[in-house]
């Protein structure tokens, strides 16, 4: 089993545990240019794979490799072009040849306020490397910067938290809020910082 950790220093470091005495640093991964921020394990078809969110405004797919003695999963698509840190999850996928995938963006600081946040759906071959298409994007539809994203298997819907300290509920397929989960308070709305 593996575990995998996202670091300020901007790596990837994945551990492979052996025994119960404890795991072994294998790999890491220094594709991205500033702190990690978000992580998430996905198997489809038998294969395992990873996803990585970065304050470089990037998200990369990772594929680790199928025999059993070697640890370093190879880079199937990077998915540059977000607002600062991005947040990711896996949408349902049924094959390798069409993995679906979330990410929230914090958005830019511009005049005092946050601009630009979003959320996008993107389409990956994780067989051939490729982005398939252009990614769905939904923009603005938080006031606050997007802290995190989850898929919630139970509803099939794609949820994201903000710093206004509400939830959307999304449709999966287009990204657009369904409805909004708000906390009732007579201050400021808490920062949601994480949803799962």
């Amino acid at each position: 089993s593996y575990i995998v950790t996202g670091c300020k220093d901007a790596a990837v470091r994945i551990y492979r545990r052996y025994d119960e005495a404890g795991c072994t640093l294998v790999a890491t991964l220094t594709a991205h240019e500033k702190p990690v921020t978000s992580l998430e394990f996905c198997t489809i078809e038998g294969k395992l794979l990873l996803l990585s969110g970065s304050w470089d405004g990037s998200a990369i797919l990772w594929k680790f490799p199928e025999a059993a003695d070697q640890f370093s999963p190879t880079m199937v698509a990077n998915m540059p072009g977000h607002e600062n840190s991005v947040c990711v999850t896996f949408l349902p996928s049924l094959s390798l040849a069409s993995v679906r995938l979330a990410t929230g963006s914090a958005g830019v600081a511009q005049g005092g306020s946050i601009h630009g946040h979003a959320v996008r759906l993107w389409t990956v071959d994780a067989t051939n490397c490729l982005v398939l298409g252009d990614c769905v994007k939904v923009a603005n539809d938080h006031s606050g910067p997007i802290r995190d994203v989850c898929y919630v298997q139970a509803t099939q819907q794609l949820a994201t938290c903000s710093n206004d300290g509400t939830v959307e509920l999304r449709s999966q397929d287009t990204g657009i809020a369904i409805s909004t989960l708000t906390f009732v308070s007579t201050q400021h709305p808490p920062m949601l910082l994480s949803v799962t």
